[in-house]
């Protein structure tokens, strides 16, 4: 593998309604960039140098989870990066992280701090892979398996019935994008105050 490459990676088919894609990147050097917002929440894996955010006056964590983060903003690496980050459709990260999503507007978090066994043994063990491509088959198993003990529980049937529901809204905003709130209220079967 060259020293410098970007890669996108998709999800496993049974991922695919969760996860949009992940993305890989390897730089040897110092790098700065404009970032420009796309509406999904992060699972972020720096196996090497972190992104600095000088607009959160602060460099990401190892291990991050980024909410939905509506601004642009400028990353500046100051040695080698090798990052792997898993991009989830807006309203899919809790079904794997429990909180709700809104409490990462606009936030990153260290991942260690939600406090998580199985998202910290998942960070160890891709902070120790050898290469990329293995790495996000890891992540891509491990977050399966992870969805498939979250639906197995009593709980997680409301969850899974609620992330149908915004789905379908979400749909109905991508493909038409001045749908009245009624309309969404009606898909989502939910009320107006439930939805909002």
């Amino acid at each position: 593998m060259s020293d410098q490459s970007f890669t996108f990676y998709r999800p496993s088919p049974q991922l695919a309604p969760y996860i949009r894609y992940y993305w890989a990147l390897r730089l040897p050097r110092f790098s700065s960039t404009l970032t420009f917002p796309i509406g999904c929440p992060q699972i972020i894996f720096h196996r090497k140098t972190s992104f600095f955010i000088p607009e959160l006056s602060a460099s990401q964590p190892r291990f991050t989870i980024s909410g939905q983060v509506n601004f642009p903003s400028h990353i500046l690496s100051e040695g080698e990066l090798d990052t792997i980050v898993a991009v989830f459709h807006p309203h899919a990260l809790s079904m794997f992280i429990g909180p709700v999503l809104h409490d990462f507007y606009n936030m990153e978090i260290s991942g260690h701090d939600l406090s998580d066994r199985h998202l910290d043994s998942l960070a160890y063990d891709v902070g120790n892979c050898e290469d990329i491509p293995t790495c996000v088959s890891m992540i891509d198993s491990r977050l399966l398996a992870r969805l498939k003990s979250m639906q197995s529980r009593k709980y997680s049937a409301m969850k899974a019935l609620n992330f149908r529901r915004l789905d379908a809204a979400l749909k109905q905003i991508m493909n038409t994008h001045d749908t009245r709130m009624d309309k969404l209220c009606e898909l989502s079967c939910l009320g107006k105050k439930q939805f909002e």
